[in-house]
């Protein structure tokens, strides 16, 4: 899709503090009007997908998690 890793926030943010990512913290520069319109689609589809499949996405979850 045309995109490139600047930076982990998750790993920057623990190093720096110490502590999980914060729910919710997604950043994309807006040079592609496709990937720019159409992701946050995906980020709204997915949470419903979440609210509606709470076990299913809690056990995937705990897979990732940092404690």
């Amino acid at each position: 899709m045309g995109l490139t890793k600047v930076l982990d926030l998750g790993e920057a943010w623990q190093a720096d503090t110490g502590l999980p990512l914060p729910l919710g913290v997604n950043v994309m520069r807006r040079t592609s009007e496709r990937i720019s319109t159409r992701a946050p689609q995906g980020l709204r589809d997915s949470i419903a997908w979440a609210h509606a499949n709470v076990d299913e996405a809690l056990e995937y979850a705990m897979r990732y998690g940092r404690g």
